[in-house]
């Protein structure tokens, strides 16, 4: 069986490498192969990504995306405009 610690930063690994993720504001949790994902990304396709990054590590068995998606400020100011 794969160890929790080395899921986790297999997780890791592939977000950070991955161009459609590069994920350095998702924190990555495993405990017997359920990982977490937590964070911010910038979009709704980025937290797709992630997910199915992390699915397709060894030794994952679930995945759970509380991952949100970032409003950016640019966007905020046109609203309030």
């Amino acid at each position: 069986m794969i160890s929790d610690a080395t899921i986790a930063n297999a997780v890791k690994t592939a977000l950070v490498t991955d161009p459609r993720v590069g994920a350095m504001d998702i924190t990555v949790h495993s405990h017997r192969g359920r990982v977490q994902l937590l964070g911010e990304v910038t979009s709704p396709d980025q937290a797709v990504a992630a997910e199915e990054l992390a699915r397709a590590v060894p030794g994952v068995v679930a995945v759970l995306n509380n991952l949100r998606v970032a409003q950016l400020a640019s966007a905020r100011e046109e609203t309030q405009s």
